[in-house]
């Protein structure tokens, strides 16, 4: 399996990356992409990561206006607590059938608006299953979409 290229090889391929919508789901991704997604800083408004398999989710590197983030299907079992920190517009989370079994506070961004959670966690069949603990909404002052469902 070959590693991702190093931030000078990927510069000299990539000098100016203007997307504003990148998909990178099924490809078998196990880390996050972070030296690839760092071009994107300035453009990327949509990033679908969904079906890989990032079972430790590490922080996002800064992207400035990132707004639509899907994570769906790719096996999550745990978040680092900064792990959405660097993505000040993020307004739509998607992290529907992964395993992780409990949400925390501390990964929440404050910019959220809609927030999609969904299907088995841990091979438990219903969501309802699923640790919240006591002020995980808090610090979602902006969110106006939250659904939750099998």
């Amino acid at each position: 399996m070959q590693h991702l290229e190093s931030e000078n090889q990927v510069q000299q391929k990539w000098p100016s990356m203007e997307w504003t919508h990148l998909s990178l789901a099924d490809n078998f991704i196990f880390d996050l992409p972070s030296t690839i997604l760092e071009k994107f800083n300035a453009t990327l408004i949509e990033l679908d990561l969904s079906r890989n398999f990032l079972i430790e989710m590490t922080a996002f590197p800064m992207m400035k206006t990132l707004r639509t983030l899907k994570l769906d299907d790719c096996n999550i079992m745990t978040f680092a607590n900064d792990s959405f920190k660097l993505l000040p517009q993020l307004e739509s989370l998607s992290m529907q059938r992964n395993r992780f079994v409990t949400l925390s506070p501390l990964f929440m961004t404050s910019s959220l608006k809609s927030l999609f959670l969904s299907g088995e966690t841990r091979g438990m069949e219903l969501l309802s299953e699923l640790d919240v603990p006591n002020g995980v909404f808090d610090a979602l002052q902006n969110l106006q979409v939250c659904i939750l469902f099998q």
